[in-house]
């Protein structure tokens, strides 16, 4: 499932308990997204249950993502 959005309309669209430890996590993230190479995918466990896919790559232009 992927969710997009400001963190904090994200935060009043969904349950912060169910959400709990994706929020603290966005919440504290650190410049480590910044060392990531386009075409890069990296697994992090936030615990057994949940875990975060960082990614990076070039977006389309923003006139060319609709029909």
């Amino acid at each position: 499932m992927a969710i997009f959005g400001n963190l904090e309309d994200v935060k009043k669209q969904v349950s912060k308990e169910a959400f709990q430890v994706a929020f603290e996590y966005l919440e504290n993230i650190t410049s480590d997204f910044l060392d990531i190479k386009n075409g890069e995918c990296i697994k992090e466990m936030l615990n057994e249950d949940i875990y975060v896919l960082k990614q990076a790559y070039y977006t389309k232009n923003r006139k060319d993502c609709f029909f």
